[in-house]
């Protein structure tokens, strides 16, 4: 049995190669290192249902795996009272808001019907009332939806209230970044996805600007950047702390360079898909949210919300407004309100007010 600190279980990501020459990103269940087959089966077939990489349902199912280890429960030994209590505990002990409750129990009852319907051995109390003599003699043949269900771990849905204050939690979003929040989601980022994180992060720009730097209008030689368009038309440089400079830098040589030279791309833009074509804002925002689900599963204690793409501009826009107001308070010269309006391209001075931290 491992300790907490050395979990059994850990999720890992591995490149798999298509028809048409790309390599997609697919995320695995490892047991002490070693791919866990039966559960990364369920992983692969969700993969190819949903053309889209499962990295939450990974995490999730990991850390249930984790816990059931902590108390020497192997898969097949699971019962119907061990998830239960593992959600309880996830619920009343932890605080976890009933959305991730409500999800992680989703995945982890997905995760046995697919057990199931490939007559893995499994507790009996998993089973609906039929369904244990439904598997046995051969492959499980569904004819609708209403027998569609071999296991009843969905019913423990039943047993979980939403709390009145889990309404607004489900509905927010993290508006800025703290800086605890920033590390641990850009580790969760891959290294092009990263670089634009912080660009938004240190020169403020909306994604769609950041996502519109060309070859040659950054410079990383002077440390600066500018994009090639804006919301409003109007555009500013802006300078690179050294090590954004030393990620760019790292991200032309060992990502780009690599992308261009397997597909042969002229693209112009700075940041590139591994197709050769320029970052779309909706491949970021998918990357983000993944990192960020991935993040408060495995720091809960930070409570990150759902991300957004402009929570970096607003974190940039709230770390300036700080600056500011303690110049202002302290007697000390600093920029105008106009400037600030000027520098992140708003209208109105009333903006400004969204990012009075300072009292």
């Amino acid at each position: 049995m491992n300790s907490i600190d050395t979990p059994l279980y850990t999720v890992e990501y591995a490149l798999q190669p298509q028809r048409d020459g790309t390599d997609r990103k697919i995320y695995l269940v490892l047991a002490d290192g070693i791919p866990y087959v039966e559960v990364n089966k369920h992983l692969v077939i969700l993969d190819k249902r949903y053309a889209r990489p499962h990295s939450s349902e990974a995490y999730y199912i990991c850390a249930f795996l984790n816990a059931m280890e902590c108390q020497g429960i192997s898969l097949s030994e699971v019962s119907l009272s061990a998830i239960y209590n593992y959600f309880y505990s996830r619920y009343i002990d932890e605080g976890a808001s009933y959305k991730v409750v409500v999800k992680s129990l989703d995945v982890i009852a997905e995760l046995f019907e697919s057990l199931a319907r490939r007559q893995y051995p499994l507790d009996n109390s998993l089973y609906q009332n039929s369904a244990y003599e439904q598997i046995h003699g051969g492959p499980v043949v569904l004819k609708n939806k209403k027998d569609s269900r071999l296991t009843r771990i969905r019913l423990l849905r039943e047993e979980f209230i939403p709390r009145k204050t889990d309404a607004a939690l489900t509905s927010s979003y993290t508006k800025w970044y703290s800086p605890d929040d920033i590390n641990t989601i850009s580790v969760e980022l891959p290294l092009t996805y990263r670089c634009i994180f912080y660009v938004s992060l240190f020169c403020g720009f909306r994604i769609d600007s950041v996502l519109s730097v060309k070859l040659d209008t950054i410079s990383l030689q002077n440390a600066t950047i500018k994009p090639t368009r804006t919301k409003t038309g109007q555009i500013h440089v802006a300078a690179l702390p050294q090590f954004l400079v030393q990620m760019l830098l790292n991200y032309q040589l060992e990502v780009r360079s690599q992308i261009v030279a397997a597909t042969g791309s002229a693209s112009a833009y700075f940041f590139l898909g591994r197709n050769g074509a320029p970052v779309t804002y909706n491949a970021y925002d998918k990357a983000l949210k993944a990192a960020g689900e991935r993040a408060s599963i495995a720091h809960p204690e930070l409570q990150i919300k759902s991300l957004h793409t402009h929570a970096g501009r607003s974190t940039f826009a709230a770390t300036l407004r700080s600056y500011q107001l303690a110049k202002q308070r302290n007697g000390e010269p600093t920029f105008s309100d106009n400037d600030f309006c000027t520098l992140m391209d708003w209208k109105s001075l009333q903006c400004l007010a969204n990012y009075d931290l300072v009292t």
